[in-house]
């Protein structure tokens, strides 16, 4: 298959590939290690999408400003002879006009649709690709290291906010699993204590909290009929996955996930990436807008 002009296809070849040497992309948090925005624009000065920020550090880009190369001449700078650059995406909206003829009147109409298309386009990383030339949006922050107390106590505030500005109920007890039930709006998780690794416990918790964003009263995201195993079910268990770990790193939590990073894990996602192309993509613009939901940024307006 010619996967040159396909975006989709392109994406899932990198997360395939990681995946097929036993890396799962998601199994760290998707924040870099560097404090503050760390995967910035050069031409706009915003912090990439969490899709863009996981395909840069997929492709071994490490955290700084990024340009085309265009941009880099235009600037006055080079891209350094030997530096590849790595793909990142953007939505750009396709407007089609079509004229319609009104069978009662003649009359000629014009019907206009606008959709959204997934583009692709190589950047490079100034301070590590380019010379003669400086960012001009982003700083080196100072490198975080995982302190337990720190971060527990970011991860705690992060589940204390969301529940107490309209999340669900959350329980935690006795336990060998972990699960949200719609119906009742209520997660349940093992207690802390249950845990080997607290970044494990975290991990749980904010994938099932994730799964509470869905709720008809809040993203109205899940599919009450989604079977175990169909696509929907698969769809929306990425989600969560993805979530995850964007609170995990908010909340400074370092740690990679083991179970994520199992053989049979990797498999079951590789075929899940395989027979459907869009899945990844859709799910991590899914999993921003509710990591930031739980986060408090996203207001009644922006939900809609």
């Amino acid at each position: 298959m010619n996967t040159k002009n396909d975006i989709y296809e392109r994406i899932n070849a990198i997360i395939i590939d990681q995946m097929e040497n036993g890396v799962c992309p998601w199994s760290k948090p998707w924040k870099s290690v560097q404090s503050g925005e760390s995967y910035i624009s050069g031409s706009t000065g915003k912090g990439y999408s969490f899709l863009n920020v996981m395909l840069l550090q997929m492709q071994g880009k490490s955290a700084g400003e990024f340009l085309t190369f265009k941009q880099v001449k235009e600037r006055g700078g080079n891209v350094k002879k030997g530096c590849h650059g790595a793909m990142v995406t953007f939505y750009k909206r396709i407007v089609k006009v079509d004229t319609i003829i009104d069978e009662e009147t003649g009359e000629e109409l014009q019907h206009i649709d606008s959709y959204p298309v997934l583009k692709g386009y190589t950047v490079f990383n100034v301070l590590t690709d380019c010379e003669g030339i400086d960012p001009k949006h982003y700083t080196e922050g100072e490198t975080l290291t995982e302190q337990e107390g720190d971060f527990e106590e970011s991860a705690e505030a992060i589940v204390k906010g969301y529940i107490d500005n309209g999340g669900p109920r959350l329980t935690l007890t006795e336990s060998n699993e972990a699960y949200y039930r719609p119906s009742t709006d209520e997660v349940v998780c093992p207690r802390r204590a249950q845990y080997e690794r607290v970044n494990e416990y975290y991990s749980t918790l904010f994938h099932e909290l994730t799964h509470s964003t869905g709720h008809e009263s809040r993203l109205n995201r899940l599919n009450k009929t989604a079977a175990f195993g169909s696509k929907d079910y698969s769809a929306e268990e990425l989600v969560a996955e993805l979530g995850s770990s964007y609170l995990r790193g908010v909340a400074g939590i370092l740690g990679e996930s083991d179970t994520q990073n199992s053989a049979a894990y990797l498999r079951g996602w590789i075929r899940k990436f395989k027979d459907d192309k869009k899945i990844f993509c859709v799910a991590a613009a899914r999993a921003e807008k509710a990591a930031r939901y739980i986060l408090g940024e996203i207001d009644d307006e922006q939900q809609k």
